[in-house]
């Protein structure tokens, strides 16, 4: 937290309630080589104020390291179930493009046999129309070798 908030680590532990402000003043100082005057009469009833009004605080946030602990254990859980979740995502992702793919590929192939078919469907109308003319054209010589000379002379 403190890494995160970039906070000093005293702010850190003071707003999480596991330290009082005086405490931390107190070992600060003592850090520094300084005593804190707690005996003088004054200061010392000032002292017992503050320590008194912040640890009333402190007992008002019983177990809150724990809290937090329970806090970061549950942030965790749901973590590791949004990597699940976002895992399960990728699959059917990844999944749902391969069945993309082999849809373009059996669409490619039907449409290249559509225009096989097409082809082969308008070339046998050519050729069955030619097939038409030409019967048309035996009809006629038929029918001229076998009436020719009838309708030659009904004709006339």
């Amino acid at each position: 937290m403190q890494a995160a908030s970039a906070r000093p680590l005293g702010e850190v532990l003071v707003s999480l309630g596991l330290v009082s402000s005086p405490e931390m003043t107190e070992a600060l100082l003592e850090q520094l080589g300084r005593r804190v005057a707690k005996d003088e009469a004054a200061g010392s009833a000032l002292w017992s104020d503050i320590r008194r009004r912040t640890s009333r605080r402190l007992t008002t946030i019983p177990g809150s390291a724990e809290e937090l602990n329970r806090r970061i254990s549950r942030l965790t859980e749901n973590l590791a179930d949004a990597r699940l979740a976002l895992d399960q995502e990728r699959a059917a992702a990844e999944s749902a493009r391969a069945e993309v793919a082999a849809t373009r590929d059996r669409l490619e192939a039907a449409e290249k046999r559509i225009g096989e078919l097409t082809a082969t469907v308008d070339r046998l109308q050519t050729e069955r129309s030619k097939r038409s003319q030409g019967d048309a054209r035996w009809r006629q010589t038929i029918t001229r070798a076998l009436f020719g000379a009838e309708l030659h002379l009904a004709k006339e």
